[in-house]
């Protein structure tokens, strides 16, 4: 079967030839869930951008064993992660911004706390935190099937920078990626699976799509980044 008979297929239903398009099984929890049914398992789990630890919450429906480093320098969301977390002898809070050394660092930090970063932002306050490097985060007898999670507008490459040594035993890699420069260190989709591939990983899996609503651009998206040399990638055809 050629490329635009599958695709035909996918997109099209059997009945009576109206066209539907098919749901796209294209969220977090499924893309957790096709990593573990691949044979990922994480250790060893750093949640760079933890906020409250909702990404935490769902990863440990899949991987309830696994260790945790929830990475979070402000105090609001850091105050705000849930008791059962705290309580879990497997939960560990990092007050900090994850980056290439280690030091300080100016945060802006918006009203909504969700588009805090380190870049000027209109109406933010401007904070002094923490910053340490993944790599002085998880200790070296830690850097085993590792996990990494990255929600951190555009501070991708300095947190891999400082991340050298434990992307050497990580399993995979979760970034969110953009489509726009949506700060004056973001780099676009295709630069960061440039970096990733750089480092030795491919792309896996992209999900939680968001297109800007003036004219539907992709905007962002979570993408998922495996080793390069997991065994999905020996196989090259479509069945």
């Amino acid at each position: 079967m050629g490329m635009k008979q599958v695709l035909k297929k996918w997109l099209l239903s059997d009945n009576g030839g109206t066209q539907v398009q098919r749901p796209d099984p294209s969220t977090m929890d499924q893309a957790l869930a096709r990593m573990k049914a691949l044979g990922v398992m994480p250790r060893v789990v750093v949640d760079i951008g933890a906020a409250m630890g909702s990404w935490t919450m769902g990863a440990l429906r899949f991987w309830p064993e696994s260790d945790y480093y929830l990475v979070e320098p402000l105090d609001e969301q850091i105050n705000k992660v849930p008791a059962r977390l705290r309580e879990n002898p497997r939960i560990h809070l990092v007050q900090a911004v994850a980056g290439a050394e280690a030091g300080t660092v100016k945060l802006h930090v918006t009203p909504d706390l969700d588009g805090s970063g380190i870049y000027e932002t209109g109406g933010s306050e401007e904070r002094e935190v923490k910053v340490l490097p993944v790599d002085e985060i998880i200790a070296p007898d830690k850097r085993k099937d590792v996990l990494l999670k990255l929600d951190t507008h555009g501070f991708e490459l300095p947190i891999l920078e400082g991340a050298k040594e434990t992307l050497t035993g990580c399993c995979g890699v979760i970034i969110e990626v953009y489509g726009f420069y949506v700060s004056p260190t973001a780099k676009l989709f295709h630069e960061v699976t440039q970096a990733m591939h750089d480092r030795g990983f491919r792309l896996f899996d992209i999900v939680d799509v968001l297109r800007r609503e003036k004219d539907n651009a992709f905007w962002q998206a979570d993408a998922v980044y495996l080793r390069q040399d997991h065994p999905v990638f020996s196989n090259n055809s479509y069945t």
